[in-house]
């Protein structure tokens, strides 16, 4: 297993958790990284990777387009 990071707003969290649930990642961590800003560790195979890539493009259009 490896971990993967995100760094993310902290009002894009609960998009990131949604998603990553409904695509069966459950075994993350999110904890502070800076003021405003949080870390989303997720434990995984590095073959999952790529999965977690399209979820935070996902999730970054989602907040795009919402502007």
């Amino acid at each position: 297993m490896k971990t993967a990071g995100i760094v993310a707003d902290n009002y894009k969290l609960e998009k990131f958790k949604k998603e990553l649930i409904a695509k069966g990642f459950t075994d993350f961590i999110v904890a502070p990284y800076s003021e405003g800003v949080s870390s989303i560790q997720i434990q995984t195979l590095e073959s999952k990777f790529v999965e977690i890539k399209r979820i935070c493009q996902l999730v970054e259009l989602h907040f795009k387009r919402s502007n």
